[in-house]
């Protein structure tokens, strides 16, 4: 079961008894006041605020407020009917996504993982890898936290041969020595003025590439859980209306 789907049960286990319990709207139909809680506890609490353009969601899980200026939003119940998307959703969020992503690191885990084995797989890694990626980087103890976490995983480095070629065509010969090529690097540019420029060719080896455009962030728990809860009272509102209608 995926975290979506586990929050998905959680919440229709919380909410079982729960009915409308305030309705306040205008004769418009654009602003809206819902609440809904349990008869006889008020352990879980869904409050559903609605004007033109706006949703604020609050209750025992936290408050979310979302906008959306287009013209076919001006009832932003209509954005919300039917199948929950916290991903899309969040864009509409007023504080943005930020607010709701926090770093995962068993999203992170599954990358480097993903990553190395593509690695193995594809051939261009050098023997050896899987056991340096689990020692030092899966099992280094930096993964808790998210910069030390991604400054470890793009620093790792194995079995890396480097060549510094310069715009004038010399190159550093031992690419087997960072630290000599580095130097090396530094001293040419120094003696042969700012006009030379050197670049860095990596021969061969294994590292991660791109790691700070790695999608290492889930959404907050609670945030997925009142997103369900808005689609939920949406349509329990509809179905309210439907039955005085009738």
């Amino acid at each position: 079961m995926n975290d979506y789907a586990r929050i998905a049960e959680h919440f229709n286990g919380d909410v079982t008894n729960h009915t409308i319990t305030a309705q306040c709207e205008d004769e418009d139909d654009l602003f809206r006041y819902l609440r809904f809680a349990a008869p006889k506890t008020s352990m879980t609490v869904v409050e559903l605020v609605a004007w033109p353009h706006n949703l604020v969601i609050a209750g025992s899980h936290g408050s979310f407020h979302f906008a959306h200026y287009a013209a076919d939003r001006e009832d932003m119940f209509d954005a919300f009917r039917g199948r929950v998307s916290p991903d899309h959703w969040a864009r509409m969020l007023v504080n943005g996504r930020g607010s709701v992503a926090q770093y995962d690191r068993s999203l992170l885990e599954a990358r480097i993982r993903e990553y190395t084995r593509e690695a193995i797989r594809e051939g261009w890694a050098p023997r050896g890898v899987g056991k340096a990626v689990t020692e030092d980087v899966l099992e280094s103890g930096y993964l808790d936290d998210e910069n030390n976490a991604v400054r470890v995983v793009g620093e790792f480095q194995y079995g890396v041969k480097e060549r510094r070629e310069c715009s004038c065509g010399a190159a550093d010969e031992d690419a087997g020595r960072y630290d000599q090529g580095v130097m090396w690097a530094i001293r040419h540019e120094r003696e042969n003025g700012k006009t030379h420029k050197v670049r860095t060719r990596q021969l061969e080896g294994f590292d991660f590439d791109d790691v700070h455009e790695w999608n290492i962030h889930s959404l907050d728990y609670h945030y997925v859980w009142q997103c369900h809860a808005i689609v939920w009272a949406v349509s329990q509102y509809d179905a309210a209306r439907k039955a005085v209608a009738a």
